[in-house]
């Protein structure tokens, strides 16, 4: 049972840290505005898209033709900065070509700026710099393939990533979204890629609470079955008379002392701390007492005590339970104040 209540409390604390961090990080989600977490706040208005092109427009099987049977995935029409564009998709990457001529697009800086400057609410000319990342980053990691980085040297430091393949515009970010983004990372608890929710640590957590509750009860169960303890106990406890000695032999004080309660904590319910560093655990040995009678030996006794002072009937105070009347010696000085934060004699 000792172990089982280290283990609740260890773990009722790494569970109370993530609370928290729960808690924390869903009143953040609360304060942040999500027009500027999105990036739409600087974001300019879309407007419906249109068939630009003036002439016919090319089969889409011409397109297809181009490549080897069955190569194609799927081929769609739309627009790009107004022009008609025929999308393909392969096994491995995505192709453009002008819907009217058939000619091969390729998405460069230069395109990448044009559509970040239709995009952008703000000043084109706050467009710091664009480059072009081949691997996908925290800021990009829903997205695969080549992508332009279009940073943005304004107040939000936004940053727009477009798609080098179709032109798509795929993300834009801010100094908002990467606050936004560190605590959806603790909501998750996905410290790498910040987007799983059914990952290990999840799991062990949630089996951890589950354990928590399970020890808990066990606990809670156990703690009424200890002699004088629970709130059902304490109302119908019974009290013994205990005399209290002081280290010359002579009566200290008389008392009556509930049974059941361990002898430490009785007499500190009475004004008389006993040292301890320990806070009664059974582990300091500074506790130390002298009963006049017949007493029980605990393991801790026999662990922290000289076998001839056990036949003098020393023991640890936080060991012996109050269940009979009995004479009491104290062997050190008892003191004042909380003997939980250790009490030097």
């Amino acid at each position: 049972m000792h172990l089982l209540k280290s283990v609740h409390k260890w773990l009722s604390l790494v569970i109370a840290i993530q609370l928290g961090l729960w808690l924390l990080s869903g009143l953040v989600f609360n304060i942040l505005d999500p027009q500027q977490v999105s990036g739409e706040a600087l974001s300019a208005k879309p407007t419906a898209a249109t068939i630009a092109n003036a002439g016919p427009l090319l089969n889409h099987q011409d397109i297809i033709a181009l490549y080897g049977q069955g190569a194609v995935r799927d081929i769609n029409l739309h627009t790009l900065l107004g022009r008609s564009v025929y999308r393909v998709t392969l096994p491995d990457r995505i192709d453009l070509y002008d819907a009217g001529t058939g000619a091969r697009l390729v998405v460069t800086a230069t395109l990448a700026r044009q559509i970040a400057q239709r995009d952008y609410l703000g000043n084109p000319a706050d467009i710091a710099s664009i480059s072009k990342i081949q691997a996908p980053t925290l800021e990009t990691r829903r997205h695969r393939g080549p992508v332009w980085q279009v940073a943005i040297d304004d107040r939000a430091n936004t940053t727009l990533y477009i798609s080098a393949e179709d032109g798509d515009l795929l993300e834009r970010r801010n100094d908002t979204w990467r606050l936004f983004d560190f605590f959806w990372m603790l909501h998750i608890m996905d410290y790498r890629g910040r987007q799983d929710f059914n990952h290990l640590l999840v799991i062990v957590a949630a089996f951890g609470c589950l354990w928590l509750a399970i020890s808990g009860c066990i606990l809670l169960v156990n703690s009424f079955s200890l002699p004088g303890s629970g709130f059902l106990t304490r109302r119908r406890r019974r009290t013994v008379p205990v005399q209290v000695y002081n280290q010359t032999g002579s009566l200290a004080r008389e008392l009556r002392l509930p049974t059941g309660a361990t002898l430490i904590d009785a007499l500190a319910q009475q004004g008389i701390e006993l040292p301890s560093l320990c806070g009664g655990g059974g582990n300091c040995g500074q506790c130390l007492v002298r009963i006049q009678a017949e007493a029980p030996v605990s393991a801790d006794d026999r662990r922290l005590i000289a076998t001839e002072r056990l036949a003098a009937g020393y023991r640890l105070a936080c060991r012996q339970r109050v269940d009979n009347p009995i004479a009491v010696e104290l062997a050190g000085a008892p003191t004042t104040g909380s003997r939980r934060i250790g009490i030097e004699k």
